[in-house]
């Protein structure tokens, strides 16, 4: 009886380990995805070619587009899961403040002829995904004339967004 006492207590103990461990480093990659999602982008409709060379292409629109002076560092194209479309790719920039001058120039492809079809978004985490898409079915459920999505938040029709409505 003692003896598996012990192991019981042993086993206990590298529980508990294994659990801190795991705790870690659900910790660890949430802040580094926080932290990519600081200087990366989401391009849509950037269409795909046979040897691309996304930074390359990403560079171009940012320079001719924007008529900014900026490079990214990395790009990466995500593939649909329907398969039928280019799907997105992500980029990331040097730093936060490179991304918030994309960020605020991102209008400026509107304007242009040949970029026109492409749009530059702010990454989501997955947790922001999955909350978006809750919002989003709880929405369809009680019908979009008594609530309005806004961001990541669910108002009333007759609110405007941020102020308070007196009664």
């Amino acid at each position: 009886i003692d003896t598996v006492e012990n192991e019981m207590a042993e086993q206990k103990e590298e529980l508990k380990s294994l659990e801190e461990r795991v705790s870690h480093c659900v910790r660890t990659s949430e802040g580094l995805e926080r932290q990519n999602s600081s200087v990366s982008f989401v391009v849509r409709n950037l269409a795909e070619g046979n040897n691309e060379n996304l930074e390359r292409k990403i560079n171009a629109i940012i320079k001719d587009g924007l008529k900014l002076n900026l490079c990214i560092d990395s790009a990466k194209r995500l593939k649909p899961p329907r398969g039928n479309s280019d799907g997105i790719v992500i980029a990331q920039c040097k730093s936060v403040e490179d991304k918030k001058k994309i960020m605020l120039a991102k209008s400026k492809l509107k304007q242009s002829r040949t970029h026109s079809n492409i749009f530059f978004e702010h990454h989501k985490s997955k947790n922001e995904l999955s909350l978006e898409s809750s919002l989003s079915a709880i929405q369809k459920v009680l019908g979009k004339d008594k609530v309005q999505l806004r961001g990541s938040r669910l108002v009333l029709p007759n609110q405007h967004a941020g102020r308070r409505v007196d009664r």
